[in-house]
């Protein structure tokens, strides 16, 4: 099962529990793999999943933002994207 698989959307989900144990599973293991597929995800066509990556990559870098630090060049340009500026507004 891949890390878009466990996002709250990808399973039925409404609410944020899996998103934020996806995080914390992710910050304790410092997976740069999980991080790049979270990433990828802010590209996807579905705007669930590119919500709850964006969820997941915040909540990374609040429990350990070293975790996020190889793919800041990455995250900076998602950052740019319309749709991900609209949902990074909303969490402020």
């Amino acid at each position: 099962m891949g890390v878009l698989d466990k996002l709250a959307s990808a399973l039925g989900r409404r609410d944020e529990a899996p998103n934020e144990e996806l995080a914390r599973a992710i910050a304790a293991s410092a997976d740069p793999g999980a991080v790049a597929e979270l990433v990828s995800g802010l590209s996807n066509k579905d705007k669930a999943i590119q919500s709850d990556c964006i969820k997941v990559l915040y909540e990374i870098g609040e429990k350990n933002a070293a975790v996020l630090t190889e793919r800041l060049d990455d995250l900076e340009k998602a950052s740019k994207r319309k749709r991900v500026e609209q949902v990074i507004g909303k969490a402020r």
